[in-house]
């Protein structure tokens, strides 16, 4: 999370000598309320962690390449190796600068007018120490674990739907229309760009170009799922937003310079605008539709599902147990429920929280009757790391004295949801059978869930 509020103040700052202050800002607001963002800085994962260092490599090598310095060079090549060891994918993005600055030539400060073998010999030194530097830091984990590596490559086709809803997902629209509108304007930045010969902005969209190619023809496991493949192309939504703030700062200008002499609209300040303009993006989008109260169990799914304008319920879930629609009745946030076993790539229990309108926790299954499984801290470690709304189910008879009313065991969740389930399903019968001799017969039972009654 600290990496993401970092991005926000830092993308800005680094942006705003290259593409003006407004649409700088503007960068960094977009960046603030992407919901895809928003939710991958809440995952202690590595993808926002990455993200920072990546836009911080790049952006370091640009202003290398113009204006020299040792400060540039190894800031480059310390951000570049450690985003990449953070998450391989994005290794495209960080290496095709040197693509960019040694077959294009430009006409601009620093390297303007080199012939090809002088941008080669300046990009030389900086392109051998940062293969040093990944070679030792990438080297022993891809050697150790090369077999599985390979096998993430061309393990699977893509296809022109994940696609879509991934790119849907990145700018955090709800609708085609939304999206078709947001593009629109990203296109017009693009062609500003390029018609002005803005360097910057045409190194980005070179660099998330390269990033995009390499994910299509690598093909790495999970592309097919949108929401896998935006987490690799989670780079392009800072080129997306570049985009945009400045096709939509030119617009802007443009419309007060006709509307000059109708006197009020031309007054209202570019800064303002734009900050009406994200305020209207976030009513439309999934935040104000997936942060509702009480909202301790923010998923991915909740959000993604939104941003496709689908009922989440719907194309969630195949029925909604009795037991949910029992909660919905009482005092909201009066009741606590602990939801098991939790699935990091599933999380579909905001779902019956929107629902029911109740407390969730997480509950972990291992040491009760399961080996610590992704997504769960070992038990054994529950010293070290402390989560809020997170329950050791082993603690048994202990759990009577903490705030939840009720665990809620998942013991078929094929049947329960009805998106097609990719991930650990696991038969919790042990238990569950462990529970009826702590608690006694469950309060409820149906097909897909039990739940037990603390206290």
């Amino acid at each position: 999370m600290l990496c993401g509020v970092i991005t926000v103040v830092a993308v800005p700052l680094l942006l705003k000598k290259h593409i003006g202050i407004h649409a700088a800002n503007l960068t960094g607001l977009l960046i603030a309320v992407s919901p895809f963002l928003i939710v991958q800085s809440r995952f202690a994962r590595p993808y926002t962690v990455s993200f920072l260092l990546s836009i911080a490599a790049v952006l370091f090598f640009y202003r290398w390449w113009l204006e020299g310095g040792k400060k540039y060079w190894l800031s480059y090549v310390l951000c570049a190796t450690v985003s990449s060891y953070f998450l391989l994918l994005n290794l495209p993005f960080l290496l095709s600068p040197f693509l960019f600055f040694l077959f294009f030539p430009h006409k601009t400060e620093g390297g303007a007018g080199l012939l090809f073998e002088a941008r080669f010999r300046k990009l030389f030194g900086l392109g051998l120490a940062t293969l040093v530097a990944l070679c030792i830091v990438l080297g022993p984990p891809i050697i150790n674990d090369f077999a599985a590596l390979s096998g993430k490559a061309s393990s699977a086709s893509g296809n022109l739907q994940a696609y879509a809803d991934a790119l849907l997902l990145l700018g955090g629209e709800t609708s085609a229309l939304l999206a078709l509108g947001f593009f629109s304007v990203a296109g017009v930045g693009l062609f500003i760009a390029a018609r002005s010969r803005n360097l910057l902005v045409l190194y980005l969209s070179f660099l998330g170009l390269m990033q995009l190619l390499t994910i299509v023809v690598v093909s790495p496991v999970g592309i097919d799922y949108f929401i896998i493949l935006a987490r690799y192309l989670l780079l392009l939504s800072v080129v997306f937003f570049v985009l945009f703030a400045i096709g939509f700062v030119k617009l802007v200008e443009q419309i007060k310079n006709r509307l000059a002499l109708n006197g009020n609209f031309s007054a209202i300040p570019t800064p303002l605008i734009a900050l009406l303009a994200v305020a209207a993006f976030v009513c439309s989008g999934p935040l104000t539709k997936a942060y509702y109260s009480p909202n301790n169990n923010l998923g991915l799914m909740l959000i993604s599902e939104i941003v496709l304008g689908d009922s989440v319920a719907d194309v969630t879930l195949n029925y909604i147990p009795e037991f949910y629609l029992r909660l919905a009745d009482q005092q909201a946030e009066s009741v606590e429920l602990i939801e098991a076993p939790f699935h990091y790539n599933f999380d579909y229990f905001p779902v019956y929280q929107k629902l029911n309108k109740q407390n969730i926790s997480l509950g972990f299954i291992n040491g009760l009757c399961s080996p610590a499984r992704s997504g769960e801290i070992p038990v054994a470690y529950r010293q070290d790391i402390e989560l809020n709304s997170t329950y050791y189910l082993a603690d048994g008879l202990d759990l009577r004295n903490s705030t939840a009313d009720f665990v809620v065991f998942h013991t078929n969740i094929e049947e329960e949801v009805a998106v097609p389930f990719v991930g650990d399903a696991i038969d919790i019968t042990e238990c569950v059978s462990r529970f009826r001799l702590w608690f006694g017969e469950p309060v409820f039972l149906d097909k897909s869930i039990t739940v037990f009654k603390l206290r």
